[in-house]
């Protein structure tokens, strides 16, 4: 297999030195049997993965803020000191005395000012997943697989209360995957006839950081506001079909079958939900239940292939 690490750059004024954030990876592989007649395939995947999608993020904002997240107005980070040199010092803001924020001026190569399409110190504009998505057309993938952490990061005293955050992760998901529409349907469709360009095409996961708080999955039912929301919305047509909307909303789990260019039947996607085994969440220290079904509704769906002559690949955040 050969793979080709591609890195959208920035094209503003205010850091044309830097890579951005976000990486795009384009993987050529031959997987025998997947061709329309049964004849080795060849399937280029792009793999997008860790946008963490700011939707606050401002450009021209404070880069190197006191206290993450930075790139945003100074509304949203009320009372941090602004430490940047160029950006100035705002005694006024740490002593708690109100004062009119003032906008700092674009500076060419200033770290300490946020670009339009970025900053390394911070998360991602949504511009820059724009960006991105319109230049990975060009490396012509078959299927795209889209690897989570699509949330931006959070700081320790963004709050860890049951429900905080929920509707901004739902908001979050829901413009990155317009996002991917608007680049990427006419792409696969470029007859505009498909109702459903992305299924089959477009294949993806979550990872640590899309839960609320981050790195925890309370589990069935409880992490039905998000997969659940997910499946009967922007992913809908995305899983695919009623059984993985089911498998989704239940345990973040899906397989769904492949529909690239020239490829014959046979071919599925299996996401995986990794968060049930991540270290960090805590939940499952106390209960396995979620990742013991997981395991056993994976072993099933590959053994189901294999009698079948399917092919399947795996896709998970971590």
């Amino acid at each position: 297999s050969h793979a080709l690490a591609s890195h959208a750059r920035r094209r503003d004024a205010a850091a044309p030195r830097h890579h951005t954030l976000l990486a795009l990876v384009v993987a050529l592989a031959s997987v025998p049997g997947l061709g329309a007649s049964g004849e080795a395939g060849e399937l280029r995947v792009l793999h997008i993965t860790d946008v963490h999608l700011d939707l606050q993020y401002e450009a021209g904002s404070n880069a190197l803020c006191a206290r993450p997240p930075c790139c945003r107005p100074p509304s949203s980070r009320k009372g941090q000191r602004k430490l940047a040199e160029g950006v100035g010092t705002d005694e006024k803001a740490v002593s708690g005395a109100p004062v009119r924020p003032e906008k700092p001026t674009m500076v060419e190569n200033d770290d300490s000012v946020a670009g339009k399409l970025g900053s390394r110190n911070c998360d991602s504009p949504l511009a820059l997943l724009q960006s991105a998505l319109s230049a990975a057309r060009s490396v012509d993938p078959d299927i795209v697989v889209w690897t989570g952490d699509t949330l931006p990061h959070r700081s320790d005293k963004d709050g860890t209360a049951p429900g905080a955050g929920r509707e901004e992760a739902l908001r979050v998901l829901a413009n990155a995957t317009g996002a991917f529409r608007t680049a990427l349907s006419g792409y696969f469709d470029e007859s505009g006839l498909d109702p459903e360009p992305l299924r089959g095409r477009v294949f993806p996961v979550l990872g640590n950081h899309d839960f609320r708080p981050a790195h925890t999955d309370p589990g069935p039912g409880r992490r039905a506001w998000l997969t659940g929301s997910l499946a009967d919305g922007p992913w809908g047509d995305l899983l695919g079909s009623d059984e993985a909307r089911r498998t989704f909303t239940h345990g973040g789990f899906y397989k769904a079958p492949v529909r690239a260019r020239g490829m014959g039947s046979g071919a599925y996607v299996i996401g995986l939900n990794t968060e049930v085994c991540h270290v960090r969440n805590y939940h499952a220290f106390g209960d396995e239940t979620s990742a013991e079904e997981q395991l056993r509704w994976l072993r099933l769906t590959l053994a189901d292939l294999r009698a079948d002559g399917g092919k399947a690949i795996l896709i998970g955040h971590i």
